[in-house]
């Protein structure tokens, strides 16, 4: 999936920078899902 846009590259630099990943899926009858994941320690 192409992204352009410069906020949502600024949002998968911050995953990134947290240790983070950002998994999409696309359809076009269906739309879009975008799940953030993001270690925490415990």
């Amino acid at each position: 999936m192409k992204f352009e846009g410069i906020g949502f590259k600024n949002s998968i630099a911050r995953v990134e920078y947290l240790k983070g990943t950002v998994d999409t899926s696309s359809d076009q009858n269906k739309g879009t899902i975008i799940a953030i994941y993001i270690p925490i320690k415990a």
